[in-house]
């Protein structure tokens, strides 16, 4: 496992844009507040991004259409 140093924001908006389709597929609203998550993690990048896509991913499929 590689880890690097990786902007926090980066990846929730790569994982969220993973998924544009089925959120707007299901008329779905996604809303992020991330006061604070300006600073950066030392993580496998790749890795961290497939578990953010996997969590946004049952968000969606578990959301009714047109919800928040």
């Amino acid at each position: 496992m590689r880890y690097e140093k990786t902007d926090a924001l980066d990846l929730i908006n790569k994982a969220v844009s993973a998924l544009d389709a089925q959120i707007k597929s299901r008329d779905i609203k996604i809303h992020t507040e991330l006061k604070g998550a300006t600073g950066h993690l030392w993580v496998s990048p790749v890795d961290i991004e497939q578990v953010m896509i996997n969590v946004l991913s049952n968000a969606v499929k578990f959301t009714p259409e047109g919800g928040d």
